[in-house]
């Protein structure tokens, strides 16, 4: 077997199969590559499973120091997709019965994974959002050292009693075929995302809770001038954060928004990305008695569809359209989470603090001010992040001593 091929062996060339890979392949780097031989080439390191996200694993590893690339040694997350693309989706057993490849039901299809791509090489120039840094498409069963990765993060999260992983072992035959495929999306490592931080009660000071939410209020701004952006998925555990040696905010720590899965954005060619969530299984059904995600869903069908009944209206062109509210439902969100666990007194802070003008009450009010401005059934002034920021300014929430320190800031 070769180590790279300018096609995918044994690809069904029939139908729209080839025509979206042909597209996703236009945005790779290089040709198709096998498992091993990628894993070789391009890492050295014992890699570390670190999250699971919708049809994806995320792996955390170094930079191989013979690589390509200039960010040698940088810390990478991989977001490896398996793609519902190979037409033998099952093989025969030894006793000739017919065993279908266990992981199907994780897979992605590939035009959604091409559209997820496109999304975030729009939004990679703006701050406050993950840096692409490499595609592929790999070929073949995942190496040992993923299948470890995979175990070690299942095996923890057991014991924690948290929910095990969704996807097959990766070791078992039945679970992934030799000649699946997967893309790797390479980008930079953004630090643990924003629940975790919350249930670790990193978040439980006025300080960090005012950094936090403030930075994502601007990327988000920032994306809807850049390109019509809507994230439509926009809850903590799409949120990183991670502390850093230089920072200009009140605390150390920086976000970066995640995940474009669900997302719509209009590209520089004027394309248009979007998704038809009507097709997304039980996204609109959950509890919001058990999770106020939920509801915030149901509200963000509401604001699109507006008050259509016909289900012949839930479809992939309504979604197309703009509608910038939508983000500041998810900003009420995480302001939401980010408040519940804001205790009556400021703790002492595990980071060190700079100098603001703006003390600790007003930084408290001002923050329950907003929260209450986003409620969803009173949102009237504003209708989009922009409007929030530009909103904040004018009612002296912000000043531009900490706004002049967001990068890619817009003049407000």
């Amino acid at each position: 077997m070769s180590e790279c091929t300018g096609e995918i062996k044994h690809l069904n060339k029939s139908g729209n199969n080839l025509y979206n890979f042909k597209d996703l392949l236009e945005l790779c780097s290089g040709p198709v590559i096998q498992f091993p031989a990628w894993h070789a080439k391009y890492f050295n390191q014992d890699v570390e499973k670190i999250a699971e996200a919708a049809f994806a694993e995320v792996y955390r590893f170094c930079v191989c120091d013979t690589g390509p690339r200039d960010d040698k040694f940088e810390r990478s997350a991989l977001k490896i997709i398996p793609l519902r693309s190979v037409p033998h989706i099952s093989r025969t057993s030894p006793q000739g019965q017919n065993e279908v490849i266990l992981g199907q039901s994780m897979m992605s299809d590939v035009q959604s994974v091409t559209k997820e791509i496109r999304t975030m090489q729009a939004l990679s120039p703006v701050s406050g959002f993950t840096q692409l840094r490499d595609v592929r498409v790999i070929q073949g069963r995942p190496t040992l050292a993923f299948v470890n990765a995979h175990r070690s993060w299942d095996r923890k999260q057991k014991a924690c009693g948290k929910t095990p992983s969704l996807f097959p072992d990766p070791a078992c035959e039945a679970s992934y075929s030799d000649l699946q495929l997967w893309a790797v999306l390479e980008m930079e490592y953004a630090g643990h995302n924003l629940e975790e931080a919350i249930n670790n009660g990193e978040c439980d000071t006025v300080c960090v809770i005012w950094d936090v939410f403030w930075q994502i209020c601007q990327s988000v701004a920032r994306a809807e001038q850049s390109c019509d952006f809507e994230h439509r998925d926009l809850h903590p555990g799409n949120i990183c954060i991670q502390p850093r040696a230089l920072h200009s905010y009140v605390t150390p720590l920086r976000t970066t928004i995640i995940d474009y899965g669900l997302s719509r954005c209009t590209l520089p060619n004027g394309d248009i990305i979007s998704h038809d969530l009507s097709k997304v299984t039980g996204l609109f059904d959950g509890d919001g008695t058990r999770a106020y995600q939920y509801d915030i869903y149901r509200y963000m069908r509401c604001l699109i569809l507006g008050n259509a009944t016909d289900d012949r209206q839930d479809s992939e062109m309504t979604w197309r359209t703009y509608r910038p509210e939508s983000n500041l439902l998810w900003l009420h969100l995480i302001l939401t989470l980010l408040m519940q666990r804001l205790p009556a007194t400021d703790a002492n802070s595990p980071y060190v603090m700079r100098t603001y003008t703006k003390n600790t009450n007003e930084m408290r009010g001002i923050l329950w001010q907003v929260h209450e401005v986003l409620q969803p059934w009173q949102m009237r002034e504003m209708s989009s992040a922009s409007d929030l920021m530009e909103k904040a300014m004018s009612e002296n929430w912000l000043d531009l001593e900490y706004v002049g320190d967001m990068p890619l800031v817009a003049p407000w």
